[in-house]
């Protein structure tokens, strides 16, 4: 196992960080087991290039969706494999795939927009408004200035938004993004709801702003983290495997005889 990751600095890299995690030696079987059965979703995309007849064989752009899907979440699968959760599947389905990823772009640059015009749209409202702010025993009173109170719609968003953007996984970008948006939020409902406008309409637009910019934002979390949900995998249960390299269950199942599956492992036979 150690030899083959050497050669293999990527897989090296996902191996060790899921392992760390989850306080596992470098060379466990339980690792190899999980590595192993990742690599297996290779296996119908290898077996459908290879098919005698041309029509069923796949075409180039499907391939290359699998093979990217593949890719792209192989560290996180690994992860999924070894807590025992459903893989994120790598379909050989080009179109489905830049459909659903054309349908979070496009979601994403109308929230975006949105959420830029509630700011701007909020900011112009209530710059130069008459406010007096009580936070204990400091009172502060004056005009607010606009640049102010775009600063305070659009902070939270943007700190939900960058702790989303630096997690190494979507699942851990939506709860650190939701995390960092709500502690951001928590100060600034804070201090509105300290303050007193000389215009009621400043103060409803105000909070207004402040619930669909959280909202927004929220969305464009949820958004990031659904587009990364495995839509159908099986889940990893234990197998026996032949040999230490990775891919070795997809190789039993192809060359091996009648595979015999169980609750807690599998066994693969082969025919006399």
């Amino acid at each position: 196992m150690t030899q083959l990751l050497r050669r293999e600095p990527d897989v090296a890299l996902a191996a060790a960080e899921q392992a760390q995690q989850l306080g596992l030696e470098p060379d466990s079987e339980e690792l190899r087991d999980a590595l192993a059965f990742v690599d297996a979703q290779l296996f119908d995309v290898v077996m459908a290039c290879l098919s005698s007849h041309q029509k069923d064989r796949p075409e180039p752009a499907a391939v290359e969706a699998a093979l990217s899907a593949f890719c792209d979440h192989y560290a996180q699968n690994v992860g999924r494999s070894l807590r025992g959760e459903p893989l994120t599947p790598c379909p050989m389905d080009a179109s489905g795939r830049a459909v659903r990823r054309a349908l979070m772009v496009g979601a994403t640059v109308v929230c975006g927009v949105v959420w830029a015009v509630v700011v701007v749209s909020a900011a112009l409202l209530a710059s130069g408004a008459r406010v007096t702010a009580t936070l204990g025993s400091l009172v502060w009173s004056g005009s607010l200035p606009g640049i102010i109170a775009a600063l305070a719609l659009a902070l939270p968003g943007i700190a939900g938004v960058a702790a989303g953007a630096l997690a190494r996984d979507r699942r851990s970008g939506f709860l650190q993004g939701v995390l960092a948006l709500s502690a951001c939020e928590v100060p600034v409902l804070v201090v509105a709801a300290c303050s007193v406008f000389s215009q009621r309409a400043v103060t409803g637009g105000l909070v207004a702003a402040l619930v669909a910019t959280y909202t927004l934002t929220w969305f464009l979390l949820a958004m990031g983290f659904a587009f990364e949900l495995p839509v159908s995998a099986p889940r990893r249960t234990k197998a026996q495997m032949a040999t230490p390299l990775a891919g070795g269950a997809a190789a039993a199942r192809t060359f091996g005889g009648p595979v015999e599956v169980s609750s807690d492992s599998i066994s693969t036979t082969k025919e006399a």
